[in-house]
């Protein structure tokens, strides 16, 4: 192409994109003349400064996303922290250890949340709650609906109901309010501790397993009933069975028998059972302690994908209540009203 200064303002595209052509081309560098060059020169420095500032909008774009994902992160993040702590504060944590009876339990998510829960409460002096349950799914949305179960069997076996009632209440609420469909295994069970008597019902949940004092663990097993928050009109049926001093009750959620091992292989229930058998002389802290260890052997750090809860009760002898306080009044006009406010308070 020839090229002077009469003739810039007659350039065409396919002369402009010609004249880039022959200035990329070293071969042809002696051939273009000073006009050429500073036209080149020209076009070069455009493109190039278009390129820079494309980069920089681009780059600059890139890191505002790049930091605004980091923020998400972080505060997806502290909030999964704050409802790890909120969880463990909604599981119950001062366990029991009395003369009459002990119960600890352990609970280890698959996600920072989990859906699993294990619940002990008095219901009055001489009865006392134990429950485990296992809401379908993982993380945040499970483990909402878990405290929302553990929250309504609390509030109605507290309102005196017997196991199957609470179960049938708590189902009827569930159902009204489970748009996710989620379903819940549970066992709850109502201890007489001044009779051993221990009433309980069961949800579609596991067998829990009974280690009789100076025998071996077996499974307690009682046809289960349909799970929890998918039914409106379910039946359930209460069963019975006495504890006598020195019994112990292991209850678990399908985490644990259902752990996987590195090779593919489950836990299952044989293995449960001798864990059990070779604890069955322990306390219920070392019993639970015991399971927990053996599933992390058994793991050998392979992947959790399931919660994995163990919930055990000692019953170490009958409860009996204090004897009655003895007080002998003098009646007269002036300690009259005070015997009679004592016997208003018995």
């Amino acid at each position: 192409i020839s090229l002077n200064a009469a003739k810039v303002d007659e350039l065409t595209y396919s002369d402009v994109s010609s004249l880039i052509s022959d200035a990329f081309d070293f071969s042809k560098t002696n051939e273009l003349s000073l006009w050429e060059y500073r036209i080149t020169s020209l076009i070069i420095i455009s493109v190039i400064m278009g390129v820079c500032v494309y980069m920089s909008f681009s780059g600059r774009r890139f890191y505002q996303k790049q930091a605004e994902l980091i923020r998400k992160n972080a505060s997806s993040q502290m909030e999964l922290n704050v409802a790890q702590k909120i969880q463990k504060g909604i599981l119950a944590g001062d366990f029991p250890d009395t003369k009459c009876c002990g119960v600890y339990a352990d609970m280890t998510p698959a996600d920072e949340v989990g859906g699993d829960f294990y619940d002990w409460f008095p219901v009055d002096e001489t009865h006392l709650a134990i429950a485990v349950g296992d809401v379908s799914g993982h993380g945040m949305p499970a483990a909402m609906f878990m405290a929302l179960t553990k929250t309504l069997i609390k509030v109605y076996a507290r309102g005196k109901f017997s196991p199957e009632k609470v179960l049938e209440r708590t189902n009827r609420y569930l159902v009204k309010s489970n748009p996710e469909k989620f379903f819940v295994t549970a066992w709850l069970g109502i201890l007489d501790l001044s009779t051993g008597s221990l009433a309980y019902a069961n949800a579609g949940h596991n067998y829990p397993v009974i280690i009789r004092c100076g025998s071996g663990p077996e499974f307690l097993k009682a046809k289960p009933n349909f799970v929890l928050g998918r039914k409106r009109l379910v039946k359930y049926m209460e069963h019975r069975v006495k504890l006598l001093p020195g019994d112990k009750l292991v209850l678990y959620t399908d985490g644990v028998t259902e752990a996987k091992s590195s090779d593919g292989s489950f836990f299952e229930d044989d293995r449960l059972l001798a864990v059990l058998d070779a604890a069955k002389n322990m306390n219920q802290i070392q019993i639970v302690n015991a399971v927990r260890e053996s599933l992390d052997e058994f793991e050998h750090g392979a992947e959790h994908y399931d919660d994995a809860t163990i919930l055990a009760l000692y019953y170490k002898a009958k409860h009996t209540p204090p004897a009655p306080e003895k007080k002998v009044f003098r009646l007269n006009k002036l300690t009259f009203d005070d015997a009679l406010d004592y016997i208003k308070g018995c």
